[in-house]
């Protein structure tokens, strides 16, 4: 984790000298902070035992668009996500003391009435290829695609449970293994986004999707993905 975030910090400085150097050349680059507000779920058979909906989901951070000739540009940021869902026992499940995964209970082994909320909180290593297409002089369209790298920072999951455990506590870290499943650190999934970019401002619309499993066995062979869709708000200088 400590190289990860030297290369952060690499990274801004790299962003820092290109704007330094570039800025009102043949390709202009524009230095900007996001914010985002929206919603996370994660899909897989993992859930299958259980009910789930989505979480609020938000979002932070810094880029850098480098712009080529022409309407093409590379985008480069550094974001802190929020992801996960909420979970809660079928009510189909039985009211074993521990369901056992080959009885259907899932990796969580939650009865029915038993509450999780998975909270992941995320780096992201956006690197995204992008157009702006001029409308007039204020107002142009963008769209971007790519791929991004993410880090798992922080993130717990909390449990309301119906029925007493003694040995389990209510509230475990994301990416612990010593409770049922917890999560893997790292992931990389695929972003694209569209919008409007009216002056120093932009309002994209972002889905993100992770590509890799995330949960960090591989026993009985359950599988987790990361999705989330954001309205974010860009400021460029």
């Amino acid at each position: 984790m400590k190289r990860f975030f030297i290369g952060v910090v690499c990274i801004f400085m790299a962003m820092g000298t290109l704007h330094a150097q570039l800025s009102g050349y043949e390709r202009p680059v524009k230095f900007g902070f996001d914010l985002g507000a929206g919603y996370a779920n994660q899909w897989g058979n993992a859930y299958n035992a259980y009910d789930k909906n989505g979480i609020f989901a938000f979002s932070f951070g810094f880029d850098i668009d480098i712009y080529f000739k022409g309407v093409s540009f590379l985008e480069i940021g550094v974001d802190f996500a929020r992801k996960g869902c909420r979970i809660q026992g079928h009510e189909w499940i039985n009211n074993a003391l521990y369901i056992d995964e080959n009885n259907g209970g899932g990796p969580w082994k939650l009865q029915k009435g038993d509450k999780t909320v998975n909270n992941l909180y995320y780096l992201e290593l956006p690197i995204l290829y992008g157009v702006n297409v001029s409308i007039d002089h204020r107002v142009g369209w963008k769209f971007l695609i790519g791929p991004y790298f993410s880090l798992g920072v922080s993130g717990d999951k909390r449990s309301d449970f119906s029925h007493h455990y003694e040995d389990r506590p209510t509230v475990v870290s994301s990416f612990s293994k010593d409770y049922d499943y917890g999560f893997k650190r790292f992931d990389v999934g695929a972003k694209i986004g569209t919008g409007v970019e009216i002056g120093r401002a932009t309002y994209i619309v972002a889905y993100e999707l992770g590509l890799f499993n995330g949960l960090e066995t591989k026993l009985y062979d359950y599988k987790v993905h990361n999705n989330s869709l954001m309205g974010v708000v860009s400021f460029r200088f």
